[in-house]
């Protein structure tokens, strides 16, 4: 159970991925059809575009890319992101933007297609907005606000500019992150604290097709 919700947790996104911001792997099957530009101001979902990300301070890594395949959900075309790890494993992510929201699309174990809204576009300080999602069996609540806005913020030395911050809170899980989001690059950090443990995630290198 723990193993599955820190699955779930990681953003990978997620988000998104999300986040931040809070991501599971869907088990949801491919259509095979070329992605979709599916672009917002702080997602890039061009065929190709990869993220190499550094977790925490052991030395790991991540890779983000965009893949050639959509899924359909909620009348809207989510992009598959591979995130792939040095060991091998690879968790398929589902990513959109569309009306001024970001979203990823949540698999349950059971199954059921589910959305989550990890950012929106035109967001001051201070703004709120929730969802609930089922990833297992308990609904969680997650909880996000804008606490930052056109900040300066330099991850791994590379330096980025009107940087949103958003941080997000699961109550019922004793769940925190903070995720920042840069324009046209996307999330470029996400710092985690899950019970009493935390979690760094900060942004290597990019390529944006």
């Amino acid at each position: 159970m723990k193993r599955y919700i820190k699955k779930f947790l990681f953003i990978s996104f997620s988000i998104a991925l999300v986040s931040s911001t809070c991501l599971i792997s869907s088990c949801t099957k491919d259509v095979i059809t070329p992605a979709v530009n599916n672009n917002g101001q702080y997602l890039n979902s061009n065929k190709g575009s990869s993220w190499d990300y550094t977790i925490d301070s052991a030395g790991n890594t991540s890779k983000v890319e965009v893949t050639d395949s959509i899924v359909l959900a909620f009348g809207k075309k989510f992009t598959n992101f591979h995130n792939t790890y040095p060991s091998g494993t690879v968790y398929r992510n589902f990513y959109t933007y569309q009306d001024g929201q970001y979203s990823m699309m949540i698999t349950s174990a059971a199954g059921t297609q589910q959305e989550l809204i990890y950012l929106k576009d035109n967001v001051k300080e201070g703004d709120k907005w929730n969802n609930t999602v089922t990833p297992v069996s308990t609904p969680l609540l997650y909880e996000y606000e804008v606490t930052g806005i056109g900040g300066t913020r330099m991850v791994n030395s590379l330096t980025f500019s009107d940087v949103v911050r958003v941080h997000c809170t699961i109550a019922s899980i004793n769940y925190q992150s903070d995720a920042y989001y840069a324009p046209k690059v996307g999330l470029i950090e996400l710092e985690e604290v899950y019970t009493t443990s935390k979690y760094s995630t900060k942004l290597k290198s990019y390529l944006l097709k």
